[in-house]
């Protein structure tokens, strides 16, 4: 019988002797370090219905003081109520 084009024994052999010749771990300096920095969760919208005339004036401030809506509400919320047990910095 012929063996055609592709010696599939000689492949084979070929294959279990690599895979014998394998090291299992990677070297020390190869190896991934965990972050210091927590992953970013996935950010959501905050929505609050205020009149016009007071969003408009506290737009008005933050662009005056170059701060965000985003910031401040953060800030308010946060001092008002802290952060979940998860999230607070070590």
């Amino acid at each position: 019988m012929t063996e055609g084009r592709f010696n599939i024994k000689g492949l084979r052999a070929a294959a279990e002797s690599s895979v014998d010749n394998q090291i299992d771990a990677k070297p020390d300096n190869q190896i991934a370090s965990q972050p210091d920095v927590q992953e970013e969760e996935k950010r959501v919208n905050l929505c609050v219905k205020v009149p016009i005339s007071w969003r408009k004036h506290w737009s008005i401030q933050a662009k005056i003081e170059e701060v965000t809506m985003t910031e401040i509400m953060v800030q308010a919320l946060t001092e008002r109520f802290g952060l979940p047990d998860s999230q607070i910095p070590k």
